[in-house]
Parts: C-alpha cells; sequence; structure tokens
C-alpha cells in the first residue's frame, strides 16, 4: 500500500467546505476553549446541548487531565462522532471492538480505537489513535490492517446470510486521531488484496491510499482542537466526510437481516457460574438466562461477532464473594468493571486472564490480593482498587512494564511504600495511593524507574522524612504530598511538573532552587514557612522560577515583611493568614493576569488597598481582617473594572463609600462591615444591577436608607445593622422580590414597619438564576440579648477556618450560635423559596402593630422586632410560621393576650416575648411550656406555667379546680407533661445546636 497526500479540501472529500452545521455543533464551535488547560474561561455547566458538554469534558481530559491516555482519546472520538451525528440512523458508534484478521493463513486479531457499525454489524468507519508518543508504534499501518480486517469481515457477514452479492471493491473510510487532531483515509480495498492478506502472497497491484491533513498545524497537534480556526475546519471535514460513511450504508443496503453471532456455550457457563456466586439481593442480574444472547445480558459487551469482551456490572447492590476465577478465563474479556458494590473478598484462580481493565472501587475488600492478580493477570493496564478496606501492599515483584494506571487511594494500607513495587514500571503513568495509614519515606526508585509517570498522589498519608534534590522525570506532571508530614521539599529537576501540592505537612527552608517553567499550580499553604516570601525561592523574583504559574496558594504560614510581586502568567494568588505587613505598589506587573488576591488575616496597616489599584483584570478582591486604612479609592471601579467580589470587612477603612462604586457593573459581593465608614449610602449605589449581597453593618453610616436600593433586582442580602441611619424603610424596597435576608437592627430607623415586608411572592422561571460563590457564609445570632444588642451578623469567610475566625473578637464578643453554609454552593432562588428567610429590625424606633401579613411569611426562620415601640396584640397569623426557628418580640409595649396559634410553631427554638403588655394565661402547649421564665417575665398580666398559677385556676399539683372559664381542663396538664416527656435538656440553649441542620439548609438557599 502507498499512502498519497491530498492537500485539496474538494479533490480529497469531493465536495466544498460545508458552511451549515447542526445546532449542537454551531454551540461547539462558537465555544472559546483556549484556556481549557483551567477550565477558568469554559463554563461546562452552561453549555446548553449535553452532547457538547461531553464533549468539552472529554477534551479537557485528552489535553489536560489524562494526556495521552488511550481510553481518553477513545472517548473524545466517541463524542465527536456523536456529534456529528456519524450514529445515526441504523448506526452505532463502538469503541475497542476485536476483528478477526485472517493473515498468511493464520488467524489474529484487529482492534481499532472506534468503529461506526450498522446494526447488522457491517463495519463502515475506522478510527485509530496516534500513539507515537510510544516507540514502535505505527498507525496508519495498523489502520491498513484493520481496513482489511473490516474489509473480511463485512464480507463473512454476506457469506453467513447466503448472499452472493458483496462487491469486489469496497472504500472503508478512517481516522488517526493525534490527541484532539484527526487526519482522514480513504482505503481502497478490494477481493483480491483481501485474499493476499488471507493466503500471504505479495499483491501484483499498488493500493493506494488517500489521506487529508489539517493545514497549518500548532506545534503541539494534540491540541489542534482547543484553536477556534482550526476546531472549524475539522467541524467542516467531519461534515464532509460523512458522505464516505454513507456511500457506504448505500453499498451495503441490501442487507436487511439482522445476525448475530453467539458466544461460545463456555463463555455463557461462566457467567451463569459467576451470577450463582455472588448475592444480588435486587435482582439485577435476572436476565443472565441459558437459552438469551448473552450479548443483550445486562452489562455485558461483546465483539462484533459475539464474543464477550466487558462485563460491568457497577452499583448493582452485588455483595458476598467476587468470584473472578469463574470469568477470569474468558478469552477475550478485556474489561471488567464491578465497581460500587459490596463485595468483601475476591477468589482468583491460577488461570492466566486476557483483563486489561479491572474496577473493583468502592466496594469492602479487605485482604490483599494484589500480588497473586499481577501473576495470573499480567496484562491488566489500568487497575482500580480505590475506596475499599485493604490494610496493605505486600507486592514482592513490581507491578510491571505493562500496567498504565494504579489507584489504591482511600484505603486503610498501613506500613512503608514496598521499593520493589516500583522495580518495574516504564509503562506506569497514573499512580494513586492517597488517603491511607503509609509511613516513612518515599522511595527513590519512584522517580527514577517510573519514567513515563505523568501523575502521583501519595496525599494523606503519615509520611515523614525529607525530599532534597528531588529529580521528576521528564513526564512527570502532577505531584500531590499534601497532608503529610514532610519537613523538607527541594526539588532541582521539573521540566515537565505543571502542579505541585505540599499543603499541609512540616515543611520549612527553601523549595525552589531550580526553575520550574512548566509549573502551573502551586499550593504550599499550612506549612511551617516563614520569613521573607521570596526565600522559598532562594531570594529570585515569582516571573523568574516561573513562566507559567497560573495559581498559588501560601496560606497559613507564616510568612513577613512585603508582599511579593506576582508573574505575569499567575491569576490566582491566596497568601492569607500570614504576617505580611506591608504593601507592594509593583504587586501587579504591566499584562498581569491576575483574577484572585486573598491577603485576608495578615497584620497589613496603612493604604495597602491602593497596592491593587493595578492589577487591572481583578474578579476578586478580599483583604479583609487587617488594619486598613484610609478612605476607599475613588478611581477604584475605573482600575479595576472586572471586579465580582470585593471584601474589605474588618479594617479600620475612613471617609465615605464613593458614588464611583457604581463603576465596578459587575460587582456581585459587596461587604465593607466592620470598620469606620461615615457619610450616607449613595444613590448611586443602585446602579450595580448584578449586585447580590451588600454588607455594611458595624459602621457608622447615617442618613436615610436610598430608595434607589429598591430598583436593585438581584439584591437578596442586604445588612445594615450597627449604623446611624434614620428614617423609615423606602417602600421602593417591596420590588424586590428576591430579598431573603433583611438586617437593620441597631439604628435610629422610625415609622410603622410596613405590611409588603411580609408578602410573599412567587419567582417566574425566566427570573431564577444560579451563583457559585467560593467563600463560606457563616450567620450569627446572639443568644443573650442582655449581654449583647442585638448582635446577629452574618460574616464572608475564605482564606481563615472556622476555628481560627472563633478566635477573634468578631466571635467572641457574645455568646451566639453559628449555622454554616460551605463554599462552592449553588444558590438557586425557585418559588419555593418566596419570602424573606430572616428578617431583624430590632433596637429601632419603629412604631405602631405588627402586620398581620407577616404571618405570610412561610419560609421565614428568625423575626427579630425587640426593643422597638411596637403596640397592639401579637397577630394570630404568626402561628402559620411553621418554618420559625426564632421570634424575639421583647421589649415593647405589645398587650393582649398571647395568641394560642404559637403553639403551632413546632420548630421554634427560641422565644422572648419579655418585658411588653400581655396579659392573661400562657398558652398551655406542650411547645411553649419548654421555654424558660426569661421567655415571658415583665409581663405582670401575664401567669401560668412556667410564671407563676394563675389566681383561683386550677392547679394540677393540688387537684383544687374552680376556674369557670378553663374550657378543656387539662391545660397545666399537658405542660407538666411536656417537661416530664420531652425533658428541660431539649433547651438548655448550648452548643449541642450548634450546627443546625434546617439552618444549613436555609443558607444554602441565602442568597
Amino acid at each position: 500500500m502507498e499512502t498519497a497526500q491530498e492537500r485539496e479540501f474538494r479533490s480529497f472529500f469531493g465536495v466544498e467546505p460545508p458552511q451549515m452545521f447542526n445546532e449542537d455543533v454551531s454551540e461547539f464551535l462558537g465555544l472559546d476553549l483556549s484556556d481549557v488547560m483551567l477550565q477558568s474561561t469554559i463554563q461546562i455547566r452552561h453549555i446548553r446541548s449535553r452532547f457538547v458538554r461531553l464533549l468539552v469534558k472529554h477534551i479537557i481530559a485528552v489535553t489536560k487531565t489524562h494526556r495521552h491516555e488511550e481510553s481518553a482519546v477513545e472517548d473524545m472520538s466517541t463524542s465527536l462522532l456523536e456529534l456529528f451525528e456519524y450514529d445515526g440512523d441504523d448506526n452505532s458508534v463502538r469503541s475497542r471492538c476485536t476483528l478477526d484478521l485472517f493473515m498468511s493463513n493464520a488467524k489474529t486479531q484487529a482492534t481499532p480505537d472506534v468503529l461506526i457499525e450498522r446494526l447488522d454489524t457491517a463495519i463502515k468507519l475506522l478510527v485509530q489513535e496516534d500513539k507515537s508518543y510510544d516507540v514502535g508504534h505505527h498507525p496508519e499501518a495498523q489502520l491498513m490492517a484493520e481496513a482489511v480486517a473490516a474489509y473480511q469481515e463485512n464480507r463473512r457477514l454476506y457469506e453467513r446470510l447466503g448472499r452472493e452479492d458483496f462487491p469486489d471493491q469496497q472504500t472503508i473510510p478512517g481516522i488517526v486521531m493525534l490527541g484532539t487532531c484527526p487526519t482522514f483515509y480513504v482505503i481502497p480495498m478490494t477481493k483480491a488484496l483481501a485474499d493476499c492478506v488471507r493466503n500471504g502472497d505479495e499483491p501484483t497491484l499498488v493500493t493506494r491510499v488517500k489521506k487529508y491533513v489539517i493545514p497549518n498545524l500548532p506545534a503541539n497537534k494534540s491540541d489542534t482542537m482547543l484553536s477556534r480556526q482550526h476546531r472549524h475546519h475539522i467541524a467542516q471535514c467531519l461534515e464532509a466526510f460523512k458522505a464516505f460513511v454513507e456511500l457506504l450504508a448505500l453499498v451495503l443496503l441490501a442487507v436487511t437481516i439482522v445476525f448475530h453471532a453467539s458466544a461460545e456455550d463456555s463463555e455463557v457457563e461462566a457467567l451463569l457460574s459467576f451470577k450463582l456466586s455472588v448475592d444480588d439481593p435486587l435482582g439485577a442480574l435476572n436476565n443472565w438466562k441459558a437459552g438469551t444472547n448473552v450479548c443483550h445480558w445486562i452489562g455485558v459487551s461483546c465483539s462484533s461477532v459475539g464474543r464477550i469482551t466487558g462485563i460491568q456490572i457497577d452499583s448493582l447492590s452485588l455483595s458476598g464473594l467476587f468470584p473472578l476465577s469463574t470469568i477470569q478465563a474468558l478469552p477475550q474479556l478485556r474489561n471488567l468493571s464491578a465497581s460500587g458494590n459490596n463485595f468483601t473478598e475476591i477468589n482468583i484462580s491460577p488461570q492466566k486472564c486476557s483483563l486489561e481493565f479491572l474496577n473493583l472501587s468502592s466496594n469492602d475488600f479487605t485482604s490483599h490480593f494484589l500480588d497473586i492478580l499481577l501473576v495470573t493477570c499480567k496484562g491488566i493496564r489500568h487497575l482500580n482498587l480505590s475506596h475499599n478496606k485493604l490494610r496493605e501492599i505486600s507486592l514482592k515483584g513490581s507491578i510491571g512494564h505493562v500496567m498504565v494506571s494504579v489507584d489504591l487511594s482511600h484505603n486503610r494500607i498501613s506500613g512503608s511504600i514496598p521499593a520493589s513495587f516500583f522495580a518495574l514500571c516504564k509503562s506506569l503513568r497514573f499512580l494513586d495511593i492517597s488517603s491511607n495509614q503509609l509511613v516513612g519515606g518515599v522511595p527513590e526508585d519512584m522517580f527514577i524507574n517510573c519514567r513515563s509517570l505523568q501523575e502521583l498522589s501519595l496525599s494523606s498519608n503519615n509520611l515523614t522524612g525529607e525530599l532534597s534534590g528531588l529529580r521528576s522525570s521528564n513526564s512527570l506532571q502532577k505531584l500531590n504530598l499534601s497532608t503529610n508530614f514532610f519537613t523538607t521539599f527541594q526539588i532541582d529537576h521539573c521540566p515537565s511538573l505543571e502542579e505541585l501540592d505540599l499543603s499541609f505537612n512540616n515543611i520549612s527552608g527553601t523549595v525552589f532552587r531550580k526553575d520550574c517553567a512548566a509549573l502551573k499550580m502551586l499550593n504550599l499553604s499550612d506549612n511551617h514557612l516563614s520569613g521573607p516570601f521570596l526565600s522559598v525561592f532562594a531570594n529570585r523574583s515569582l516571573a523568574t522560577v516561573f513562566k507559567s504559574l497560573q495559581v498559588l496558594q501560601a496560606d497559613h504560614n507564616n510568612f513577613i515583611g512585603e508582599l511579593p510581586t506576582v508573574p505575569p502568567s499567575l491569576k490566582v494568588l491566596d497568601l492569607s493568614c500570614n504576617l505580611f505587613n506591608t504593601g507592594n505598589p509593583s504587586i501587579c506587573p504591566a499584562r498581569s493576569s491576575l483574577k484572585s488576591l486573598l491577603l485576608v488575616y495578615n497584620r497589613l496597616h496603612g493604604r495597602v488597598l491602593n497596592s491593587a489599584m493595578n492589577c487591572g483584570n481583578l474578579e476578586m478582591l478580599d483583604m479583609s481582617i487587617n488594619s486598613l486604612a484610609g478612605p476607599i479609592p475613588v478611581d477604584m471601579c475605573s482600575r479595576l473594572p472586572k471586579l465580582q467580589h470585593l471584601l474589605l470587612w474588618g479594617n479600620n477603612l475612613e471617609g465615605s463609600i464613593p458614588a464611583t462604586i457604581s463603576n465596578c457593573s459587575e460587582l456581585v459581593t459587596l461587604n465593607l462591615s466592620f470598620n469606620n465608614i461615615t457619610g450616607v449610602i449613595p444613590q448611586q449605589i443602585s446602579r450595580l444591577k448584578k449586585l447580590c449581597l451588600l454588607f455594611l453593618s458595624n459602621n457608622m453610616i447615617s442618613g436615610a436608607i436610598p430608595a434607589s436600593i429598591g430598583s436593585m433586582l438581584s439584591l437578596r442580602s442586604l445588612l445594615l445593622s450597627h449604623n446611624k441611619l434614620q428614617g423609615g424603610l423606602p417602600s421602593e424596597l417591596r420590588n424586590s422580590n428576591v430579598l431573603v435576608l433583611l438586617l437593620v437592627n441597631d439604628n435610629q430607623l422610625t415609622g410603622q414597619i410596613p405590611s409588603w415586608i411580609g408578602r410573599s411572592s412567587v419567582v417566574e422561571e425566566d427570573e431564577i438564576t444560579e451563583i457559585t460563590f467560593p467563600f463560606l457564609m457563616v450567620f450569627a445570632i446572639n443568644i443573650e440579648a442582655s449581654i449583647c444588642k442585638a448582635y446577629e451578623e452574618v460574616f464572608i469567610l475564605q482564606g481563615i477556618r472556622l476555628d481560627d475566625f472563633e478566635q477573634l473578637p468578631f466571635a467572641t464578643r457574645c455568646r451566639r450560635w453559628f449555622f454554616l453554609a460551605p463554599p462552592g454552593f449553588n444558590l438557586t432562588i425557585y418559588n419555593l423559596v418566596n419570602s424573606p428567610l430572616a428578617i431583624d429590625l430590632s433596637h429601632n424606633s419603629f412604631t405602631g402593630t405588627i402586620p398581620e401579613e407577616f404571618g405570610g411569611m412561610r419560609d421565614l426562620n428568625v423575626l427579630n422586632l425587640a426593643h422597638n415601640l411596637l403596640t397592639g396584640a401579637i397577630p394570630s397569623t404568626i402561628g402559620n410560621l411553621k418554618n420559625l426557628e426564632w421570634l424575639d418580640l421583647s421589649q415593647n409595649w405589645l398587650e393582649s393576650h398571647i395568641p394560642d396559634s404559637l403553639g403551632n410553631l413546632t420548630f421554634l427554638k427560641y422565644l422572648n416575648i419579655s418585658n411588653n403588655k400581655l396579659l392573661g394565661r400562657v398558652p398551655q402547649s406542650a411547645q411553649l411550656a419548654l421555654f424558660p421564665v426569661s421567655s415571658y417575665e415583665g409581663n405582670p398580666g401575664l401567669c401560668g406555667f412556667p410564671l407563676a398559677e394563675c389566681a383561683g385556676l386550677y392547679n394540677p399539683l393540688h387537684g383544687d379546680h374552680t376556674d369557670e372559664d378553663s374550657d378543656d381542663g387539662h391545660g397545666d396538664e399537658t405542660i407538666l407533661a411536656a417537661i416530664v416527656g420531652g425533658g428541660v435538656s431539649c433547651i438548655l440553649w448550648s452548643y449541642a445546636v450548634f450546627f443546625s441542620k434546617r439552618w444549613e439548609a436555609l443558607l444554602k438557599r441565602l442568597i
């Protein structure tokens, strides 16, 4: 065979380049994949088409996470063909199918990575991965052999169907994939050539194969599809190439009878024996029955001639003994996956097996069987035993030269890492032994002998010692040693290293003595690093050591002095929880890419905020809990136009909020709480149409709440507490349908409480939005109002841990409950959240009555109206607030009786209606009986348990019943029973309820 390259599109494909594509392909072509290595500009969840989402994930795997891994290229090729509808009509896309190839009077096998097959098993397209990075791999020659096998297979299909009209010539289209770069082939097959191959004869005629190569390929051909221009041309090729597949379909159109080859009887018997040996409580394998087509059994995959090639029985609740011995001798069984079951033991026979992929993860295996498995199944290339209960690695030999990936993570493996494990490992690319109980050091042979190793994770063990002068292999891309006890780590050679995680160790001193030009992600957090920051890098600048660094985390160390200048490539920098005390006007150089800057909880003082003004691409700026002083720069938003999250709480900032804050049009979070800010809230703040969180509490802000805030339709949390605000609540706030947190306590607000606060609203589906916040939300509620004045607060935490935060004055000032929502949660407003979740209007001068409409807030959890001038009765509609947990109406002039409906508040954990003018009997319900005297005291007209007995009323302890108005006769008996049965311990207000599950759910919807 000879291969000739066609350079003109039309001469190869026979048509002009197509310009029209289906909707899914058009979406794919419109994506920006240029930053796919970080997955930052690609928001996969926002991609409309599920086919495109899947393809993008596979492209990420091919270009980043599993680079050069055969299975990743197979998955991507399959998704690509399905996106372009190669699987339409009666076609199907299959991977790793074995074809019989008759050559030189002997039978062997050809295995294309992907093929297009008719339902009648006629083969129409072959896809082969270019593994030219593996020595001795020749993808073109392999594709030609597969084309011969496909022609022979198609011809045998006709003969089995009794047909004699199979064409003597047939064109087999093929594709060779190098990463994401396809090369297209048209292979003319003839009966004469196929017969020559079968008989081992030399063909008399030369077969000329045409191929088409994508023009102007980048230097790294594997990443071709990341370029939008190349991707568009590949799409034109794939669309035009379908004509060859459709033409082949016309050739085979006469085949209408579906032929199914059957597995050998011995293979069927093996699977039936396997079924009988396992416990199957759900009957998941019930369709494994003799006399039926085994290729249609649950989880069974077959070759084109019906031989069993794969078994996938994941998450079927199977248990007991895993009888590998019953099926390991199946001659063509390559893939076996039984993850997510409850197997506890395994039975392996001495018979050799042909397995290449074995996944037994997420079971309950305890005994070690790696030795016998690797001796018996020497061809295993991918082994996953993660998430079991294995206790040791008693491996006498090595993992072997064939093994490509091993995952033993999340077990209970103890002892040291055996050096023999890495004696022979030249093909090993992926090794994960994280989350075990390993001790000792790291064998040097790991880095010397495993020359193909690309990813290594030893995190979350008990490994110790020093790693000095480490020289990683030329192929190592990811190294994770986090959460161990290493004291020294020095790397001298890292030509390909892209990700390095050393966090949560005891490392000190210099780490980098040489450059790591390829490194993209570096995590040094939670170590014992100290001194000037650049001492870690042998006192060289970051730009000198790193040419590609994009993420640098060095929080929770003891660095001092001046903030460093970041390299131009850096996008994320976290230096929180250190001892930095000096800013750096040059922290961001020209053309800086920095998007996130976290400097939380350092010792920065003065006007350090000005240092960040040159970081023009910033989206996240958090300098909370420092000693920053001076005003907020007037030109901040013009210099940081992309800012989305601005967190400066817990500082000493002065002056007023500049009206130019409105120029930060992308702002989602603004937290300026706990500063010394004065002046008024600028009207222009309402121009922040994307703002969701506005936190201005604990300042000295005066004036009225701007009516324009009511036009901020994205606003979900408004915290203005502990200021000097005056006037009333502007009626325009009624427009904020999604305002679910309103805290304006401890101000000088007056007027009546507007009834619109209590209304419910339905959010239309087209108004539903989803936002992911990267920080922790902490909601603190004061439970000793007599000590702390209206001290409800929401804290936004990142870069600092909760246990560190709890030691700060913000947290220790009052005895409070903390309720948490974790970072990374999605906050989606559905029509189920149609009212505020927390309202605190306490410590103001509101007058009038409590609106009856408050009873309509079915999602309300916290209501605090204490310390106002409210009059009238407690509305009975309050009893409709079925989710209410916190109710404080104390220190008002409320009168009349306590409504019986309050007894319906079954989730109520805190009640305070003290110091009013209430009268009559405390409602005799089990729920209200659990609250102490302090909840009711200061109301001279109130009586009944837990207060003093009402004069002349029935006393359950004396049996004296003289109350004519007591129409049920068992009120206090119910109270007494509640105390005895329920126990006062339920309401001791201790930290036993520190984490409230319902409040955790609340805060996940909080914004």
